[in-house]
C-alpha cells in the first residue's frame, strides 16, 4: 500500500503553551505535536489582541510584539497587538490581521503554501484564520474550545458576532470538543453551521500507563486553577462532609492560584488544614505523578466544555467523580466513576464512599476504554480523514 503524502498544516490558535505557562492551550499543543509525530509539517501562529488603555498606562498590558521561536518540537510565531483605546478595538483588530497576513505571505514564500489552516478558539485564532483562509484561498478547519461562547455570550458585540458568523461560513468543518459545547453554542448563536460535529480532545500517550491503586490513606485529587467556574467552595463543602466520617483521608488540590495565601486562608478558616494539601500548577509529569498517587480524581466545575484532566485521569487508570458540568458527560462511562448534580454535596460525598469501596472498574480496564475513545490513534485518524476531504 502506497503511503499517503504528509500534509502541510498551518495552525492558528488563540492559546498555546509557553515555558512560563505550559498549561495554557496544552490541548492544542498535544494535537499539533501528535500530527507532527505522524509525519505532517506543522507550523503555529498565535495572534493576540491584548489588554486595554488602562492596562497600557499602568504597564500591565502586553506590548506590541512579533516573536518567532520554538515550543518543544514545534515552530511558532506570536503576534501581539495591544488595544490602547477600547472603543477602537475593531481598528486594532485590523492591525492584528494585517500583521498576520504579512507574516503568512512571507511564510508561504519560504515554506510553501499550506494544504490547510486549522484554527482553535474563535477569538482571535478563528476570526483571524477565517480572513486568511478567504484572502489566500486556503481551506479552513476550526475547533471551538472556549466556554465563553456559552456562559458569557453578552461579552461579544456586533462586530464580534459578525466575525463569528464569517468564521462559521468560511470553515469547511466546525468542530466542537464535546456534545455539550456544540449543543449550547448552536443554541446561543443560531444560524447556518456547516459541517458542525464533535471531535474530542486527544489524551497524550504519556498518560496511558495505568498503575495499581496505592495503599491507604484514601487520597482524593483535584487539578483545577483557582477560579469561581471551578467551584472549589462546593468541593470544600463536600470534603467537610466526607472527612468527618473518614478523618485519615487526604484531599490534594493543584492548579494556578491554589497555593495562594487567599486559598490557604479559606482552607484554614474551614478547619481543613490537616486533611487538605495545596499545590501550584503542575507539569505534565507532575500531573501523572499525582494521579498515580491518588485513588480518585474529582472535578466540581460549573461548566467544562471538555475536561481534559478527567480524561487524563482515566488514561492513568483512575476513577473520577465529577459534577455534571457539560463536557464530562462525554467522557465518563459506566465503570469510570460518577456524575453528580452540581448542588448535591451529599451525593458527591456518597460517590466518594462508593469509589473508596471499589465501585469502579480496575485501572487497566478504565485506561483501555479511555484509549479507545480519546487515544491518539482514534483522534488522528478522524482528523486526517477530514483533512484529506478538503
Amino acid at each position: 500500500m502506497t503511503a499517503r503524502k504528509p500534509l502541510h498544516i498551518f495552525i492558528i490558535s488563540s492559546w498555546f503553551p509557553s515555558d512560563s505557562n505550559p498549561t495554557n492551550g496544552s490541548f492544542v499543543y498535544e494535537q499539533a505535536h501528535a500530527l507532527k509525530r505522524k509525519g505532517h509539517k506543522i507550523s503555529v501562529l498565535i495572534p493576540n489582541l491584548s489588554g486595554s488603555a488602562l492596562q497600557t498606562l499602568r504597564g500591565q498590558g502586553l506590548p506590541a510584539a512579533r516573536h518567532s521561536g520554538m515550543y518543544q518540537d514545534l515552530k511558532l510565531y506570536r503576534i501581539t497587538q495591544p488595544v490602547r483605546i477600547p472603543f477602537l478595538k475593531v481598528y486594532y483588530g485590523k492591525l492584528l490581521y494585517k500583521a498576520c497576513l504579512q507574516y503568512l505571505e512571507s511564510y508561504i514564500q519560504k515554506e510553501g503554501k499550506p494544504d490547510l489552516i486549522h484554527s482553535h478558539a474563535a477569538f482571535m485564532g478563528g476570526t483571524i484564520a477565517a480572513r486568511l483562509s478567504r484572502d489566500l484561498n486556503i481551506p479552513l478547519v476550526h475547533t471551538e474550545h472556549t466556554s465563553g461562547l456559552i456562559f458569557r455570550p453578552e461579552q461579544y458585540n456586533a462586530a464580534d458576532r459578525k466575525n463569528l458568523k464569517d468564521l462559521v461560513q468560511q470553515a469547511s468543518h466546525f468542530l466542537f470538543v464535546s456534545s455539550f459545547a456544540m449543543e449550547k453554542t448552536l443554541e446561543k448563536f443560531p444560524g447556518t453551521w456547516q459541517n458542525a460535529r464533535v471531535l474530542h480532545n486527544l489524551v497524550d500517550p504519556f498518560f496511558f500507563r495505568p498503575k495499581a491503586l496505592p495503599p491507604h490513606p484514601f487520597r482524593v485529587l483535584c487539578i483545577a486553577r483557582y477560579h469561581p467556574m471551578k467551584n472549589h467552595l462546593f468541593l470544600l463543602e463536600v470534603w467537610e462532609r466526607f472527612v468527618q466520617q473518614h478523618p485519615d483521608s487526604k484531599l490534594i488540590l493543584a492548579g494556578q492560584g491554589i497555593d495562594s495565601v487567599d486559598f490557604a486562608t479559606l482552607v484554614r478558616y474551614r478547619g481543613l488544614d490537616d486533611s487538605v494539601s495545596c499545590l501550584p500548577a503542575l507539569s505534565r509529569e507532575g500531573v501523572y505523578k499525582q494521579l498515580t498517587q491518588a485513588h480518585v480524581l474529582v472535578s466540581a466545575s460549573v461548566i467544562e466544555t471538555f475536561g481534559l484532566t478527567i480524561a487524563e485521569a482515566l488514561a492513568a487508570g483512575r476513577p473520577v467523580v465529577a459534577t455534571n458540568s457539560g463536557g464530562p458527560a462525554d467522557i465518563i462511562s459506566e465503570g469510570d466513576g460518577f456524575l453528580i448534580d452540581q448542588t448535591d454535596s451529599e451525593s458527591f460525598a456518597e460517590a466518594l464512599l462508593k469509589v473508596q469501596a471499589g465501585y469502579h472498574d480496575p485501572p487497566d480496564v478504565i485506561s483501555e476504554r479511555c484509549r479507545q475513545r480519546f487515544g491518539e490513534e482514534h483522534t488522528l485518524s478522524s482528523l486526517e480523514n477530514l483533512y484529506r476531504k478538503l
